[in-house]
């Protein structure tokens, strides 16, 4: 698969058998639509979940390797979908009104208005996200189609919402003590000693949320940010830590039949699921890669989106595997 580059990431080279695909013969429309995608190894984590009221459990479970998008789904990206779709896939704007602040031009612009193109798509609930990656995969099958000599060479695996379990170990990129995707302070200085932000956020909060201290951003930021803004994690992944939050597919609460759930075997009747990481209206605590929290499936916020990921797709050949 590709990154925002151009070039193909990820894929290990074991032999001489392992085809690898040169993204740059790909055709502009697909590589429009999908945007970059980084690689992710397979790994062996510890979890806990709920086996009574009171009560609690800790299982190693393995996380299959797969790609997720280096960038949070943008404006541009949902529109494409909702022009497809229909009007009931729409975000509701309204998300932007609040008591004592003039928000109308971004009830009526931050969706519409090609100014906001890159910046991430808000007020999308649970469903819509899924929705938009089901369009999605048969999206990128039908642009296949019109490219006979590729149809063979170019395979996908499924685009779906990472389960919480993934979102977190993209977030920590194998850095184990990492409090944050990016590290572990949330500030640092540049060469010409400005104090800069790792992530789009409000300020330092404490356990419950709670703002201690308001920190201005130094860049003018008031509301979210274009998707790759700021500093990426040592996988290169974007706002994963600020910016908005992003929908799993995990539902809450965790029992020992969902920890490893995917879109495939969901429980479609799920009344709630877990969301990630911070965003810009919040504090750094939200930003941490193990703070949890979870809404309605029909839940709406201006700080709320998603990003996708792909499924690892191997296709055994006469010539090897890719």
């Amino acid at each position: 698969m590709f990154r925002q580059d151009g070039e193909l990431t990820g894929l290990r080279k074991p032999d001489k058998k392992t085809i690898h695909i040169d993204s740059k013969s790909l055709p502009y429309e697909l590589k429009e639509l999908i945007g970059g995608f980084v690689y992710i190894p397979m790994q062996t984590i510890d979890v806990s979940y709920d086996i009574s009221l009171d009560k609690a459990a800790v299982r190693k479970i393995s996380i299959d390797p797969y790609f997720i998008s280096a960038f949070e789904v943008s404006n541009s990206q949902y529109r494409k979908f909702c022009k497809e779709a229909g009007p009931e896939f729409l975000p509701d704007t309204l998300v932007w009104r609040a008591p004592l602040a003039y928000n109308e031009p971004y009830v009526n612009y931050y969706f519409r208005h090609t100014s906001y193109d890159d910046y991430p798509v808000v007020g999308v609930t649970f469903d819509q996200a899924m929705a938009y990656c089901e369009w999605l995969n048969k999206k990128v099958l039908s642009i296949l189609e019109k490219y006979p000599k590729l149809k063979d060479r170019v395979h996908t695996g499924e685009f779906r919402l990472p389960t919480k379990y993934e979102w977190e170990c993209a977030a920590r990129a194998e850095n184990e003590f990492n409090l944050f995707p990016f590290g572990n302070i949330v500030l640092y200085a540049d060469k010409k000693g400005n104090i800069l932000y790792h992530e789009n956020f409000k300020g330092i909060s404490d356990a419950k949320g709670n703002i201690m201290s308001g920190l201005p951003p130094m860049d003018g930021t008031k509301i979210t940010s274009p998707v790759y803004s700021y500093t990426s994690n040592d996988y290169g992944i974007y706002g994963m830590g600020g910016n908005v939050s992003e929908w799993t597919c995990t539902p809450f609460p965790l029992t020992s039949e969902n920890l490893d759930i995917s879109s495939e075997n969901f429980a479609q009747d799920a009344e709630a699921f877990f969301y990630k990481g911070g965003s810009w209206k919040e504090g750094q605590y939200y930003m941490m890669i193990n703070t949890d929290r979870h809404q309605k499936r029909d839940y709406r916020s201006c700080s709320l989106g998603f990003r996708v990921i792909m499924t690892y797709f191997e296709k055994q050949t006469e010539n090897g595997v890719y």
